[in-house]
């Protein structure tokens, strides 16, 4: 089987799939004792043992042209335009000619069609379920120390918003080809069965891109 790689796996790696996270949560519970006390008082997850730390604006995460396949699922919204930018672009290095990409990420239509949808029938609350649904906003109250500590650590603010047209053309301008929209169990291989989650489709655009292969290869940046 050749290199599936998925990145910012949190704690739904797959058994068959080389898994990376970026959350500085994954280093510190496995600082012994300390790792204990954020565990059983801060709310950190206890990680899988098989995830790597990594970050995929590193060029170095895997060799150039080593992967089969690349799953992302809710990363890009955690980083900047222009990291996404790199981020996509280290993907594409990383794949195989003819590799596949898939990414989910949040939808900004459809977050803010249900925003207009209870703003047509005066909802009070509605505003304050956008923002939580934008994930833009970090929380406030003293009372969420524990949310404010996995906030920092684990990177949970979203960035940068996608809607199906701009996620369609940030896939086109680093140079993939057959980009589409695709649904859950949607995929040209069934290796991302293993990764993907029925329940991150929600509210979410998921889109399915490939390398292309050699004739078709674009020029690669250094």
């Amino acid at each position: 089987m050749g290199l599936c790689l998925n990145i910012g796996s949190g704690l739904s790696g797959g058994k068959n799939w080389t898994n990376f996270d970026c959350s500085l949560t994954m280093i510190l519970v496995r600082i012994p004792f300390i790792g204990t006390l954020l565990t059983r008082h801060a709310g950190f997850p206890a990680w899988p043992r098989g995830t790597r730390y990594g970050n995929i604006l590193s060029q170095g995460l895997v060799p150039d042209n080593s992967c089969d396949l690349i799953f992302l699922s809710h990363v890009l919204e955690h980083l900047t335009r222009q990291c996404a930018l790199q981020a996509v672009g280290n993907c594409y290095r990383f794949l195989k000619p003819g590799g596949i990409f898939r990414i989910i990420v949040p939808d900004l239509e459809s977050i803010t069609r249900n925003y207009l949808r209870g703003v047509d029938v005066e909802d009070v609350g509605a505003s304050d379920k956008y923002m939580m649904d934008l994930g833009m906003a970090p929380p406030e109250t003293a009372t969420a120390w524990k949310s404010k500590i996995r906030c920092i650590f684990g990177h949970s603010q979203h960035q940068w918003m996608y809607d199906r047209y701009s996620i369609l053309s940030l896939l086109r301008e680093r140079g993939f080809s057959e980009n589409r929209i695709a649904g859950f169990g949607d995929w040209n291989d069934e290796r991302f069965s293993e990764v993907e989650d029925k329940g991150r489709h929600l509210n979410a655009i998921c889109t399915e891109s490939r390398k292309p292969g050699i004739s078709g290869l674009r020029k690669e940046s250094s």
